[in-house]
């Protein structure tokens, strides 16, 4: 497996750089100055204090001045490090600036990422480091192939929207580099977006650069229904020398079609969920996942072998990646928005020396949200004593815990083998009190 790199951020003109990486997986913390909010296309093409806005593109987060929406008809060109937007003759529009290649961090994302720490959540008990839903490329499939990518598509259905709005979720196939400095992707997004949007789903392709620019091909999202069958394509369609030209697309939506001349080869090929603004598990699509089928990947040499390799960088509520297929072509990747809880439920003890067992199984890593309860009539003595095999609780990392006369809420981590078993066994000094067990999906931190 690949390691995962850091993602530089840059603005055009910020001189002061930094070198460290460039990242899928963090998301900065944004202080008042920044504020994170989305905003709309018109509002990212403004300029003042909304060009500082930090915004989050399917690559990551920008500054607002940094994402660039492309004028009717033109199309994107790499030369001498620049990247230019021109027209169909090939005149320059705008000059969007120097592209640095991976490596280079501005001071700006250096200190949001200081600032990381401050913002940790609380576990339920309000005294340890708390979990939380996790924030950019969320799980994603990955291959290589060691010549250029020719074609590249997979077909999904849009699924189901969130139950409750608030989160800006990115679903597509995308091809890297194989530096890993730039990607080319067609993208499904529910939310609002830098490129606008708002709550339904829409689809838009993007080219965004690990330095500076996230460049999008239409002023405004294409909105699409639930259950609609969309297939994301990026096709080689001309060579510069020793780099190539590529468009992006849907093949259903031509309206939101980006061609981007001279880049380097794409070599690495994504099936990717990212998520951003994620604050309640109903943030997410109600659906378990999202099937990437169809895969159908060339080179100039035809059809290469594919190995699928899951990349999985949040599992709380059960997010993963799942390489179903690796046939090329019609293989399928499919992304886990969650995996559903088996043996959840109320478990009552009612009498002194009751007993009972039970086992809880989700994704290894997946959260499970348990209230433990042991309560009676006052200057009593009521204890539950819950014991785990195979898990482990997430406030103190052991495999017991006991309840006097009180309400614990914890969480119980699900281990490699997917299965937990528990025991309780329930005691009091008098008739008049009962213990709890109570097994449930994760809803908040």
């Amino acid at each position: 497996m690949k390691p995962i790199q850091l993602l530089a951020l840059s603005a055009i003109g910020m001189a002061s750089l930094l070198g460290t990486g460039c990242t899928k997986s963090a998301k900065p913390v944004i202080p008042s100055s920044l504020s994170s909010d989305s905003v709309t296309a018109a509002a990212v093409a403004g300029a003042g204090e909304d060009s500082e806005r930090v915004v989050y593109t399917p690559f990551g987060p920008r500054k607002a001045a940094d994402v660039v929406i492309l004028h009717p008809g033109a199309h994107l060109r790499k030369e001498s490090g620049q990247l230019l937007e021109v027209d169909k003759s090939g005149a320059v529009l705008r000059n969007l600036g120097e592209q640095k290649p991976l490596g280079y961090v501005p001071a700006l994302l250096e200190s949001l990422r200081q600032k990381k720490s401050q913002t940790t959540r609380l576990s339920p008990k309000g005294d340890l480091p708390g979990p939380s839903f996790g924030t950019g490329w969320i799980t994603d499939g990955v291959t290589f192939v060691s010549d250029p990518v020719t074609y590249f598509s997979t077909t999904w259905t849009v699924p189901a929207a969130p139950a409750v709005n608030g989160a800006l979720i990115y679903i597509f196939n995308g091809l890297e580099d194989a530096a890993e400095n730039d990607i080319l992707q067609p993208v499904l997004q529910y939310g609002a977006g830098p490129d606008g949007g708002g709550n339904y789903w829409s689809v838009n392709n993007w080219y965004v650069t690990c330095s500076t620019c996230a460049v999008i091909g239409a002023s405004s999202p294409t909105s699409v229904s639930v259950g609609t069958t969309l297939t994301g394509v990026m096709q080689q369609i001309g060579v510069s020398g020793s780099n190539y030209n590529y468009t992006s697309s849907f093949t259903q939506y031509p309206g939101v079609n980006l061609t981007v001349d001279n880049i380097p080869a794409r070599t690495v090929p994504f099936e990717t969920l990212e998520v951003y603004n994620v604050s309640i598990s109903t943030n997410y699509p109600q659906a378990n996942d999202v099937q990437m089928t169809g895969i159908n990947l060339q080179t100039a040499g035809g059809y290469p072998s594919l190995f699928w390799d899951a990349e999985n960088r949040h599992v709380e509520l059960g997010q993963h990646t799942v390489p179903v297929s690796n046939a090329n072509p019609g293989g399928e990747v499919d992304l886990y928005f969650t995996t559903p809880i088996g043996g959840a439920g109320d478990f009552s003890f009612l009498n002194d020396g009751d007993t009972g067992s039970g086992t809880i199984t989700g994704y290894p890593g997946q959260l499970v949200y348990v209230d433990i309860r042991a309560n009676g009539h006052p200057e009593q003595t009521f204890s539950l004593e819950l014991d785990l095999t195979g898990g482990t609780f997430y406030s103190n990392g052991g495999s017991g815990v006991v309840v006097t006369n009180s309400e614990d809420i914890d969480y119980i981590v699900i281990p490699a083998s997917g299965t937990v078993t528990w025991h309780g066994y329930y005691s009091e000094t008098n008739f008049a009190g009962n213990g709890s067990f109570t097994v449930e999906p994760v809803i908040e931190f």
